[in-house]
This record gives structure tokens, sequence and C-alpha cells, in this order.
């Protein structure tokens, strides 16, 4: 799972820092009028959620609510459990390594929601009777395979293909549209 990550550590690092700079309410009066933010390299609430939101990524595969449980689910952890070297940090912010657990928990939730939906679709079909006189039971032949589809039983390596598929295909692109799109909306407001 490291490997996968790592692959695709460059956007989704870019994409943190971005973003975990964007509450406001993180920064501190600097030197000058500059403000500085305190918080730089973790990423608080309301900025996954603005992160997820502007890279279309909450829906009914996972919405805000999934996400939430996820933020609470791994930094549950840090209150149970100190660092080895004993420092921790809020309970209400994420480092990197913990925003990269909730990108994998993201993924499996729809993931998940994929498998289920396409269950659905096939159950359908059939008592749609779209099988019949086709020249056999071809399954619903698709165009090739979805970043969700993995082989039943195959473990922890299933999770990886789903993970590695889920962020190249879907989370690092969505990623680098929003932050185009907040380049975009800062340079509007740098020149207007």
């Amino acid at each position: 799972m490291r490997a996968v990550l790592a692959k695709h550590d460059e956007a989704i690092r870019r994409a943190f820092l971005v973003f975990s700079s964007t509450d406001e309410s993180d920064m501190t009066p600097g030197q000058g009028s500059d403000k500085v933010d305190r918080h730089a390299l973790v990423m608080n609430l309301l900025e996954l959620m603005t992160l997820l939101k502007e890279a279309g990524m909450l829906d009914e595969s996972c919405s805000a609510r999934a996400v939430l449980t996820f933020f609470v689910k791994v930094n549950l952890r840090d209150e149970l459990y100190l660092d080895a070297d004993g420092s921790t940090h809020s309970h209400t912010q994420l480092e990197y390594k913990e925003f990269t657990e909730v990108l994998v928990r993201i993924c499996q939730e729809k993931a998940a929601f994929e498998r289920n939906a396409e269950e659905e679709r096939e159950k359908q079909r059939e008592l749609d009777g779209e099988y019949e006189g086709e020249g056999g039971d071809d399954g619903g032949a698709q165009d090739g395979i979805r970043w969700w589809q993995v082989e039943e039983g195959s473990g922890i390596d299933s999770l990886v293909d789903v993970l590695n598929g889920w962020l190249g295909v879907c989370c690092v692109p969505a990623f680098k549209r929003a932050l185009m799109a907040r380049t975009a909306a800062d340079g509007k407001k740098a020149n207007g």
C-alpha cells in the first residue's frame, strides 16, 4: 500500500499542503500584515471537507458524514496511543500520514458503494430479462474492468489494486482540477 501512496504522493501532498492552509482560523498575525499558518503541516476538518467538496468527491458513494467518521476514527488512535516519541498533535487535525489514511477509507467506501450498485444493476437487468435471447448470459459485458473491480478473495492485493485504480482514475485527477480551479480563483482575486 505504501508503494501505491508513494506513486501518487506528489499530487496528494500538493493538495494537502494547499488546502491545509485554507482555514484562516488557523492563522496568527505574522510580521507586517502577513499572516502565518501555524499549522502548515496539518489539516483540520474544515480544510479536508473544503478539499473534498471542491474536488467533487462528496456524493452518495461517500458522504460528508462518512468522511467525518473517518476523520474521527483516524484521530481517535491519537487519543488512545501516544506517538513513540511521546508527542501528540490535536485530535482535531490530520497530519499528512493520517490524511492518506482517510483517503484509503474513502476509497474503500466508494469501492463498496460501486460494487453494491453494480450488483443491483445486474439484478435489475436479470429481472428485466435483458440477458434472454442475446446469445447467452455474458454477465452484462463491460467495456473494461472498473477501478473498484477485484477478484473474489484476493485479499490485501485487491485493496492495493483498488486503491491504485481509484487514486489514478478518480482522486488525483479530481485533486488536480480542484487545485487548478483554486489557482485560477486566486489569480482573479489578485488581479481584480
